[in-house]
């Protein structure tokens, strides 16, 4: 079986840095990898295929040999692998422990053995996975070559990160949270001016959030008002003002979050097809599978947008996706925590997940830098056919009616004692979701 250097680098890598826990650094223009640790004995080692001439200088080495000095007199252990079939086989040690192996795979393999016993477990083989009943890291090739001890090329991809996501930077992420923000606002202020509070009964919220777009199986499906999948998460969450400015307010701090590294990270045209894509997904199925639950506000669009961006780095180990990753704990906590404090039951926190889950699963079916693996692809897919397909049974196959709703006819009463909606339409309405009742003369 013919061996090239290209399959015993991938090898020698996998085996230092799964097994052995050694940190890389690739030199392209050198053909060599150096690997270094500080707890293991050797600190430092050198791969390559080519042996320098005498004389020669490998500055690099020196700067890292530099960098592994734990202290003063410390002189860190060295080793250099040089394996090329058409070098003589040959093993060099010196009196400060530093070890030269030069020659064939075979014998470079045989040779570590003294050094580390795990090398008789490495293969040769023509594909990525060297190390017998291991995983590979899929696409290690394409990873920034960040160790421990580069604090500098770390802070460097970082800063770069944040750079991209400064608010003059950001478009798609101040349209949408201005949406998200501005518009409930909007109705707080209108709910008010309405005097939206007279038709809200003791113990019976829901007309601020119906009245401002927010979406429910009884005027969205039955009703015909299918334009309520558009808007309920730019509707009143709350029938409460405190409730509502707190959402709003600690909603939005998750969403910009969300969005701008969502911004700096993804292209514009998949992460705005994937949200809203994502945002109908969710608005149909808990219409749909939640009867009697109102579903509204700025939560779900986080969600959605938390979703699409942790599925965008998480097959993805460098170190600004685990920066992303880390930062996305927040706005995940916020949102368990707007959710309790406003009062929410199970039902939004399942909506909560179905946005989630939907934003994550056409984020896995984009193409992206570092691809998916199959099992996520089939999975992400099998949630979307089960998000777009069960409402869609549950539409046509429903044998009854769901209970009048007082929070529904309320809302209609505030539409037509505004005159936002006649009387008649409201009527229509109420006939077509099969209830019977007749709006007071007075209206």
């Amino acid at each position: 079986m013919d061996i090239n250097y290209k399959d015993i680098k991938h090898a020698f890598k996998n085996f230092f840095i799964r097994e052995e826990r050694y940190k890389k650094i690739t030199k392209n223009s050198q053909n060599a990898i150096y690997f270094y640790s500080s707890t293991n004995d050797i600190n430092v080692i050198k791969l390559s295929n080519i042996k320098l001439e005498p004389g020669t200088t490998d500055f690099f080495l020196e700067k890292l040999l530099l960098k592994m000095k734990i202290s003063e007199h410390h002189k860190p252990k060295f080793l250099n692998l040089i394996v090329n079939a058409e070098l003589a086989n040959n093993f060099v040690k010196d009196d400060n422990g530093n070890i030269e192996i030069v020659g064939s795979f075979d014998f470079v393999k045989t040779t570590l053995r003294d050094f580390f016993p795990k090398i008789t477990n490495l293969t040769m083989e023509k594909s990525t996975s060297f190390f017998n009943q291991q995983n590979m890291v899929k696409n290690q090739e394409e990873n920034e070559d960040i160790g421990e001890l580069d604090l500098e090329k770390i802070t460097k991809s970082v800063s770069s990160l944040i750079a991209r996501t400064s608010p003059n930077k950001l478009i798609f992420t101040w349209f949408v949270l201005a949406a998200a923000v501005l518009t409930p606002i909007v109705w707080l202020s209108l709910s008010i001016m309405y005097n939206l509070n007279n038709y809200t009964l003791d113990g019976i919220f829901g007309v601020h959030s119906l009245f401002s777009g927010g979406t429910t199986l009884s005027l969205t499906i039955d009703g015909g008002q299918w334009w309520r999948i558009f808007t309920y998460g730019f509707a009143l969450p709350t029938s409460q003002m405190f409730s509502n400015i707190f959402v709003i307010g600690f909603g939005g701090i998750a969403l910009y979050t969300a969005l701008k590294f969502s911004e700096a990270t993804i292209k514009a045209w998949k992460l705005l097809l994937v949200m809203l894509m994502a945002y109908i997904m969710t608005g149909l199925f808990v219409s749909v599978m939640f009867p009697m639950q109102i579903t509204a506000g700025i939560s779900n669009i986080t969600a959605i947008a938390v979703g699409t961006l942790i599925m965008s780095v998480a097959a993805d180990s460098k170190v600004t996706s685990k920066f992303i990753k880390l930062k996305m704990i927040w706005p995940v906590l916020i949102l368990i925590l707007i959710t309790m404090m406003s009062g929410g039951g199970k039902e939004d926190f399942i909506a909560m997940g179905v946005g989630l889950a939907s934003g994550s699963a056409l984020m896995a079916l984009m193409p992206l830098k570092i691809e998916q693996s199959m099992i996520t692809k089939i999975g992400a897919l099998v949630i979307l056919l089960a998000l777009i397909i069960v409402p869609i049974i549950f539409i046509f196959i429903r044998e009854f009616t769901p209970a009048t709703d007082i929070r529904v006819l309320d809302t209609l009463e505030a539409y037509i004692r505004n005159g936002l909606m006649s009387k008649k339409t409201a009527a229509d309405i109420v006939a077509r979701i099969g209830w019977v009742y007749y709006f007071p003369g007075n209206l």
